[in-house]
This record gives C-alpha cells, sequence and structure tokens, in this order.
C-alpha cells in the first residue's frame, strides 16, 4: 500500500511543477478551452465568453489581474495563448 501511494505521490511531481509556473503575485492563472459558446468560445481570434467575463470580475474584485492559459481536449484545434 505505501509503495502505491508513493507512486502516485511521484506522478503528481509534473502536475506541481506546472502548477508552479503558473503562479505570480497579484495574478490569477486559470485555464479554458475555448470551444464552449457561450460559455468560451475564440471571436477574432481572442478568447470571449460567459467564464472569461466572470473570471475578469472576480479578478477584479479581489484586487488581482485574470491571466488565462487554454489547452485543449483530444485533438482538437483551439486558440493557445501559447
Amino acid at each position: 500500500m505505501i509503495r502505491l501511494l508513493l507512486a502516485a505521490s511521484l506522478l503528481l511531481i509534473p502536475a506541481v511543477a506546472r502548477a508552479q509556473s503558473l503562479v505570480a503575485a497579484g495574478q490569477i492563472t486559470w485555464g479554458l478551452a475555448a470551444t464552449f459558446p457561450p460559455f468560451e468560445f475564440v471571436e477574432d481570434g481572442k478568447p470571449v465568453g460567459f467564464d472569461l467575463d466572470l473570471a475578469n470580475a472576480l479578478a477584479k474584485q479581489l484586487s488581482l489581474t485574470s491571466s488565462v492559459t487554454t489547452f485543449v481536449f483530444g485533438h482538437e484545434s483551439v486558440w493557445q495563448n501559447g
């Protein structure tokens, strides 16, 4: 059982390392897959929608800046900010 828990915790190391690269003082970084209109979609090459508006409003209330990163489900091709 201990070996299983150790193996599982080792698998999480890359996720934690990736999360640390998204952390910055005064900023909240979050992700979206821009393929779910009207919640999140691409318009004129930029992500827009309810989710983006909500996250920006929440960040403003918390005195933070909002930074969005995009991801892809499966093999779909969507806008990505790099």
